[in-house]
């Protein structure tokens, strides 16, 4: 075990397909709702800033999916044994730094500059108007 060689990216990419859309389906149906909610009892998006709601919605998400994609990671490569809950954690503690310090340094602040370009005559519409303009 360890050690990087060509031969990792070539099994990943066997299984990337596989994890995308268990991801997808967990963020969809339980990190997603369940973020809001978490996210929400400790921010009020009617009286705090957008950029701190945004920020706790995605402390949430990273805290819920990093276990549970963790979790899924773990079933899939070590199997269940009796070492699982051992394996498992361990891999919480070297993946969850990673997850939530890129999500919150690099990735957010990257996808609000791509969306703010994307979306910069709708925004400005939205400065003007004071609300989003639905096409």
């Amino acid at each position: 075990m360890g050690g990087m060689s060509n031969q990792v990216f070539i099994a990943a990419r066997e299984v990337i397909a596989i994890e995308f859309i268990i991801a997808f389906l967990l963020e969809i149906f339980i990190a997603g709702p369940l973020s809001l909610k978490l996210a929400f009892s400790v921010v009020n998006p009617r009286e705090d800033k957008p950029y701190i709601v945004t920020t706790a919605i995605i402390c949430a998400t990273v805290c819920l999916m990093c276990p549970m994609m963790t979790f899924v990671a773990t079933t899939m490569y070590n199997g269940i044994s009796i070492e699982f809950l051992a394996n498992w954690m361990e891999k919480i503690v070297f993946n969850f730094p990673l997850a939530f310090f890129s999500q919150l340094f690099f990735i957010q602040p990257f996808v609000r500059v791509v969306f703010g370009a994307i979306f910069k005559k709708q925004l400005e519409k939205e400065d003007e108007c004071g609300e989003i303009e639905v096409a």
